[in-house]
């Protein structure tokens, strides 16, 4: 952080901070200096190393688009609640800091105000634009949450969670899950055995997600941006929720704490190649019908690298061959893709 300011300090001092970082071509656009540490900052506030590396990208994207309608003014007091106002104290290694969190004026070496107010509103405002039922899931929800409080308190206020104790059990990745649901269905080789499921307590949960714990071992090397699946026992049948895993928290005596977001909908195992490579490879993926909820149409999850909106793919369905286009990508985790797809 401290390189940060000191580059920008400069390039203020010696009239860079609209300098190009590099020349504009197709496909390729430049940002001036100003526009990057602008960017840089907001993004440093959104706490970057506890999200997911497709996260940081999403939310990245954000702010660039934006941060040209920020400023920076020298300065250590402002009016008002301080909205969309950070203080930046180039003289010291410490990201900026919200003003709503402060009083003005503020005791600080070298004190500037980094002014996204124009920046946050047409965040704000695009976001209004994004359907109802996905907008809370939407990174510009995202960015808000972080850089505005309120936002984020609104939100609980309409996410209640509720305590809970019950336990579940969890399968981890999309392999595992692939394979529970075959041998649910009883379309399983014979010599496959069902993935073993992992004893899991649920803390608390919302209409939304839960807030899981399990101790050492559990359901293997998780990580953030995991798939899981929650089988629980209903009478002598046993249901499976696709979650995916947005928060971990390593205890220090062993085990782990996860916060799960639910994707609500049925579910289905199938498998998937695209027929016009001549190295293409079948590989297992899972199908979501189209979703009122979420506003989606029917959507496929696969594991990276198979993803291409426009390709064409052909889906195996309990033995029948339908083809398909990929279409838009809802979701993009570092792990896997869910994306909708359309009848050819």
């Amino acid at each position: 952080m401290a390189e940060s300011h000191q580059l920008y300090r400069l390039a203020r001092h010696y009239g860079f901070l609209n300098a190009r970082t590099e020349a504009e071509d197709e496909g390729n656009p430049s940002f001036s200096t100003a526009t990057l540490y602008h960017s840089s900052m907001l993004l440093s506030l959104t706490d970057p190393f506890r999200l997911a590396e497709g996260e940081v990208g999403l939310l990245f994207d954000i702010l660039m688009q934006h941060a040209d309608s920020c400023r920076i003014i020298p300065g250590n007091s402002w009016s008002g609640s301080g909205d969309g106002l950070f203080l930046v104290d180039l003289h010291r290694a410490a990201p900026p800091v919200p003003c709503t969190r402060l009083e003005p004026p503020v005791d600080a070496s070298e004190p500037y105000l980094l002014d996204a107010t124009l920046a946050l509103a047409a965040i704000r405002e695009r976001l209004a634009q994004t359907p109802a039922k996905v907008r809370m899931q939407s990174p510009e929800a995202m960015v808000l949450r972080r850089l505005l409080p309120e936002v984020s308190g609104a939100e609980r206020r309409r996410e209640q969670r509720r305590a809970d104790d019950r336990w579940v059990k969890l399968l981890l990745g999309l392999g595992n899950i692939h394979g529970w649901l075959l041998h649910a269905a009883n379309k399983a080789p014979e010599n496959r055995r069902p993935p073993e499921l992992a004893p899991c307590k649920v803390l608390d949960a919302s209409d939304s997600g839960m807030k899981l714990a399990w101790e050492e071992g559990g359901p293997g090397d998780a990580r953030v941006g995991d798939l899981l699946g929650i089988v629980e026992d209903e009478g002598r049948q046993q249901s499976l929720r696709l979650a995916l895993i947005r928060s971990i928290r390593v205890y220090r005596e062993g085990g782990m704490e996860a916060g799960v977001q639910l994707m609500h909908g049925g579910l289905g195992a199938v498998s998937c190649c695209v027929p016009d490579e001549a190295d293409s490879v079948t590989v297992r993926a899972l199908f979501l019908p189209a979703s009122e909820t979420e506003q989606f149409a029917a959507t496929l999850i696969t594991a990276k690298g198979l993803y291409t909106e426009g390709c064409g793919l052909l889906i195996d369905v309990g033995g029948r061959e339908i083809r398909v286009r990929a279409g838009r990508r809802v979701f993009d985790s570092p792990v896997f893709d869910r994306f909708e797809f359309s009848a050819e």
